[in-house]
C-alpha cells in the first residue's frame, strides 16, 4: 500500500510531513526536495556533538 515510485504526490506529502520539522531545529539547516542536512560549524567537537545529538 502506498504511492507509486515517482508520483507527483510523494514530494508534496512529504514536504507536507516535515513542514515544521526543521522550524525546531537550533543548528544550521538546509531542505532540498525530499533531502535535508543539518550542520554545527566551531573549534571544539564536544559543543558539535552535544548541538547536534540535541537536534
Amino acid at each position: 500500500m502506498g504511492l507509486l515510485q515517482g508520483s507527483v504526490l510523494s514530494p508534496l506529502l512529504f514536504n507536507i510531513f516535515l513542514a515544521d520539522f526543521f522550524e525546531k531545529l537550533s543548528n544550521k539547516k538546509v531542505k532540498f526536495a525530499d533531502d535535508g542536512t543539518i550542520w554545527k560549524t566551531t573549534d571544539d567537537l564536544s559543543t558539535v556533538e552535544e548541538n547536534l545529538q540535541g537536534d
